[in-house]
């Protein structure tokens, strides 16, 4: 259950979306062996996270593949 307002809602995603941000500047940056590290360590939790937060490691991940 949702008990955030809109703005409350919308702060979150943006938050979120500068995090996201600032892990790809971060990863553009890595060698190649971090690279995979950093996919191998997300590929780790995603089975065991809440689906609420597993939305946020998918789109992430979709965005690490944009890069390679």
């Amino acid at each position: 259950m949702n008990n955030l307002t809109q703005t409350q809602t919308d702060a979150k995603q943006e938050y979120l979306n500068r995090q996201q941000e600032s892990m790809l500047a971060c990863y553009r940056q890595s060698e190649p062996i971090e690279r995979k590290a950093i996919i191998r360590h997300i590929n780790s939790f995603l089975e065991v996270i809440p689906k609420a937060n597993k939305s946020f490691w998918v789109n992430f991940l979709i965005e690490l593949e944009k890069i390679d």
